[in-house]
């Protein structure tokens, strides 16, 4: 039987979730859900079988990206969506750029539920369409990204390039008032802490695979 590596926050998530499901098992006046249900699900996965199964990724994966083979996919806590980047002076202690707030993006976000990522490096010269985070389902909240930061800041890279974050924001300064719009969110290790900045999705620029950036995705599951 395979055997699997089990990293500090992924034991953190997943007792958790089993406090979760016990929380609502046992909750006064009936569970929420069927715990035979239950029963059959927990069997199956001490068994070793998901009825979820890793899917491919919508990210070019062939000439542009590759996805980093010694870094384990990893998880994002479930968190309801109302902390944003414009706020957490207390975790970019370097700076958030003003864009954030000229875009008007101090706006909460939708809640998510766990959600496993991949790192990438890009390994060809591309712009954020070419890389393929700038559309699509690959994206994640403002309170995601901040988590990830917390949770996993040594898997934030050292490189000058950053690391990159797609992200679909609820914008509020724009005519198209709380109009939902792409944005790549960039993380910058500096000496004085970690710095936000953010960029228009659509933006034409090119970014060097000779400095590569880091390129931080959902996993999606099917």
């Amino acid at each position: 039987m395979e055997k699997f590596n089990v990293t500090m926050s992924e034991q953190i998530t997943i007792k958790r979730l089993l406090t979760s499901i016990k929380q609502k098992i046992c909750q006064k006046g009936g569970s929420s859900i069927d715990p035979v249900l239950v029963d059959f699900a927990l069997q199956d996965i001490i068994a070793g079988e998901f009825s979820h199964q890793i899917a491919k990724n919508e990210v070019d994966t062939g000439e542009i990206l590759r996805l980093v083979p010694q870094i384990k996919p990893g998880f994002i806590q479930a968190c309801d969506g109302s902390q944003t980047i414009a706020d957490a002076k207390d975790i970019f202690l370097s700076g958030i750029d003003s864009e954030f707030i000229d875009w008007g993006t101090n706006v909460p976000g939708p809640a998510t539920a766990v959600t496993p990522f991949e790192i990438y490096d890009l390994v060809k010269d591309a712009t954020f369409q070419d890389m393929g985070i700038n559309s699509g389902k690959l994206f994640f909240t403002q309170h995601q990204i901040k988590l990830f930061c917390i949770d996993h800041f040594d898997l934030l890279t050292d490189d000058l390039a950053g690391t990159f974050f797609p992200s679909k924001i609820k914008i509020s300064k724009i005519k198209s008032a709380e109009e939902e719009q792409y944005f790549v969110i960039r993380v910058l290790k500096n000496s004085d802490g970690l710095y936000a900045r953010l960029y228009k999705g659509r933006l034409p620029k090119e970014w060097f695979a000779q400095s590569p950036p880091r390129i931080i995705v959902p996993r999606l599951l099917g």
